[in-house]
């Protein structure tokens, strides 16, 4: 898999909608198209919905960042944000001038989430990994479904865990992506040890 932020997406943004499609509970974006993740995440805010930035690199932008109303780095992003601070130092940094939801996802230390006023970890889940490629991406996607659903912060992050931890169980990158029922069954069989 290679990564590319092609240098010739457009910054004009008009040609996009001008309001979300009825029925959406969340907008999700990566920092590859930034002009597009405003233009997105300030449609979500003004129909009160979640703007969630999968931000698995630091962006160019900073404002894409302020437009977000939940953002989830991935460990070196938030490093490369702070200057190569550990993930829970960096993530009280950027929470002193983000407002919002923050989290960071480092590994098999879990993630890292800001949460009444403290840094809390919550663990992922022990597996024996064969292909992690699209495990991030299936953890955002997870992420906002739930919390688009109304879910708890923490349920939200369990859940996603899961769905990822599946996912690095299998290979074949998005082939490997598992299904709800899949991700639920694995949660209760994890609670039933």
């Amino acid at each position: 898999m290679v990564s590319h932020s092609d240098p010739d997406m457009p910054e004009d943004v008009t040609h996009l909608p001008n309001a979300l499609p009825t029925g959406y509970a969340a907008v999700l974006a990566d920092t590859r198209w930034e002009a597009g993740a405003l233009r997105g995440f300030d449609l979500a805010k003004r129909g009160q919905r979640i703007a969630l930035l999968d931000a698995d690199r630091a962006p160019r932008n900073p404002e894409v960042l302020q437009a977000a109303t939940h953002i989830v780095f991935a460990a070196q992003a938030i490093r490369e944000l702070t200057g190569g601070n550990a993930v829970e130092d960096a993530l009280a940094e950027v929470r002193r001038t983000l407002p919002g939801w923050i989290a960071a996802t480092d590994g098999a230390r879990g993630t890292f989430l800001f949460d009444s006023g403290r840094i809390m970890n919550l663990p992922g889940f022990s597996v024996s990994p064969v292909d992690t490629l699209g495990a991030g991406d299936v953890y955002h996607g997870a992420l906002t479904l739930v919390l688009a659903e109304g879910s708890d912060p923490r349920q939200a992050i369990r859940f996603a865990s899961a769905a990822a931890a599946l996912k690095c169980t299998r290979f074949g990158g998005r082939l490997g992506t598992p299904t709800r029922p899949e991700v639920e069954a694995f949660l209760d069989n994890y609670r039933q040890r």
